[in-house]
């Protein structure tokens, strides 16, 4: 409707000039209508990727424990940029380490100060351990290993 009303107008100018609004007018309304006819965002980017319905929270999990090269240990401190300091209880009476969490449980499971975690211990480092998983308070507390594994941290 705008450009028919423009047409009207500009049959007054000389025919240059006409011409050339006639194409600029022809092109606007190529353009216009792709403009104002944008599809909604249903995407999902950010942060909104991980925002799933946690339908594995009453899932059950069987307690892993320790096997050769791993050591359970408890968080005495974050030291950021992915590393913490965790008090092993190995077989020589507990040692502080360095303990990398890996990329599988960065910004999934959040570990804090006091958490018991499984380490895997290195062979070419003995003052540096990986993170292996949390143990879980929630799904430990009404188990009967849990009640072993407690046993096991008391006697170191």
């Amino acid at each position: 409707m705008l450009s028919f009303v423009l047409v009207l107008l500009t049959s007054h100018l000389c025919g240059c000039t006409a011409n050339i609004v006639l194409l600029i007018l022809r092109f606007i309304d190529l353009i216009l209508p792709n403009l104002t006819a944008m599809p909604k965002n249903k995407g999902k980017g950010g942060k909104n990727r991980r925002r799933g319905k946690n339908e594995n929270e009453n899932m059950k999990r069987e307690l892993i424990l320790k096997d050769d090269g791993q050591s359970y240990a408890q968080v005495t401190r974050i030291l950021g940029s992915g590393y913490i300091e965790a008090f092993c209880f190995d077989n020589t009476g507990g040692k502080k380490r360095i303990c990398h969490i890996r990329g599988k449980l960065r910004k999934k499971v959040w570990i804090n100060q006091g958490d018991v975690i499984l380490v895997g211990l290195r062979d070419y480092q003995d003052d540096k351990a990986d993170v292996l998983m949390k143990y879980l308070c929630k799904f430990l507390v009404d188990k009967q290993e849990y009640i072993i594994l407690s046993t096991i941290l008391k006697d170191h």
